[in-house]
C-alpha cells in the first residue's frame, strides 16, 4: 500500500473510503510535513476515481498542502465511451487549476499512459520506478506506425528527455 509506505509509520486518515474504485486517497503527514495523497492500484480508472482525485486536488488547494500521487493504472474503463474522455479532461484542468498553488509531485510506480503521462508530466516533481512506464502512446502501437524510439515509455528514456527528475530502482524505493 504506497499512502502507507508514504505517511509517517503508516498512519493517515482515509478520505473518501466509502468509495470503492481504482483510487486510494489520503492525509496525513510526511517526513512531519502535512500533505494530501492519491494512489491507483493499477486498475482502470472510471469516471467516479476521477471526480475523487479532482476533489483531494481541490482539498490542498484549500490548505496549501501538497499533493502526491502514485500512478499505476491500465488506463480509463473503455465502458464509459466519451464521457472517459470528458474525464481525462477535468484531471488535467485540476492540475493545471492547482499548479503554483500547491507542490504537486507525481510517483510513477507502475503503467502511466495517455492522460494520466499528461497529468505525471506537468507535476512539480515526477518521480518513476525503473520498471515503471511512462507514455502518451503506449509504445507497442508507435512501434507498430514505425517509430523506432529505443526504450519507449522507460524511466530511463523519460530521464534523459528531462521528464523526471529522480528514477529508483524499485516502486518500494520511489514511495
Amino acid at each position: 500500500n504506497a499512502l502507507a509506505a508514504f505517511f509517517d509509520e503508516g498512519g493517515y486518515t482515509e478520505l473518501y473510503a466509502d468509495e470503492n474504485g481504482t483510487v486510494a486517497a489520503g492525509y496525513g503527514t510526511a517526513n512531519g510535513c502535512p500533505a494530501y495523497a492519491l494512489a491507483q492500484n493499477g486498475g482502470a480508472l472510471t469516471g467516479a476515481d476521477v471526480a475523487k482525485m479532482v476533489r483531494v486536488m481541490e482539498l490542498a488547494a484549500k490548505t496549501g498542502y501538497p499533493i502526491v500521487t502514485f500512478y499505476d493504472s491500465k488506463g480509463s474503463v473503455l465502458t464509459e465511451g466519451f464521457e472517459a474522455l470528458t474525464d481525462a479532461a477535468k484531471l488535467v484542468e485540476a492540475g493545471a487549476k492547482i499548479s503554483g498553488v500547491v507542490p504537486q509531485i507525481a510517483v510513477v510506480l507502475g503503467t502511466c499512459a495517455a492522460s494520466q503521462a499528461i497529468a505525471a508530466a506537468a507535476a512539480d516533481v515526477t518521480i518513476m520506478a525503473k520498471d515503471a512506464e511512462l507514455f502518451l502512446t503506449a509504445p507497442f502501437t508507435s512501434a507498430a506506425a514505425g517509430d523506432k524510439t529505443e526504450k519507449a515509455g522507460s524511466a530511463e528514456l523519460a530521464a534523459k528527455d528531462g521528464i523526471v527528475e529522480l528514477v529508483y530502482e524499485s516502486a518500494e524505493a520511489a514511495v
